[in-house]
């Protein structure tokens, strides 16, 4: 958690399908942990806000809000049916997508084909 005056705020990573579809995660806060409903096509940097979560003033008594900064988690290493999975999702998108990367192994047979 970070402080800024009554509020805190804290980071919470969430999966790509996550972040399309919605769903709904547990997010700690000072207290204990609590639902937190992501909606669907949320995007990263998006700030959830949990009023009443934060810290109580020390003049006023008055809690702050907890604020919930979401980023996106892209794995950098995909299996050759995830793969075969985005490729589909980009063309159903309009996005053409190919896999520019390939392994040693990979190199080795394009050139004996």
């Amino acid at each position: 958690f970070v402080r800024r005056n009554n509020d805190l705020h804290s980071i919470i990573r969430i999966t790509y399908p996550q972040a399309v579809l919605g769903g709904e995660i547990e997010v700690p806060t000072v207290d204990s942990s609590v639902k937190l409903r992501i909606r669907p096509g949320t995007e990263h940097g998006r700030i959830y806000r949990l009023k009443g979560k934060g810290v109580p003033g020390l003049r006023t008594g008055i809690r702050g809000d907890q604020m919930v900064h979401i980023e996106i988690d892209i794995p950098s290493i995909l299996t050759d049916r995830q793969k075969e999975l985005i490729t589909q999702l980009g063309k159903e998108l309009g996005t053409e997508v190919e896999a520019k990367s390939q392994s040693f192994v990979g190199k080795l047979k394009s050139l004996f084909e």
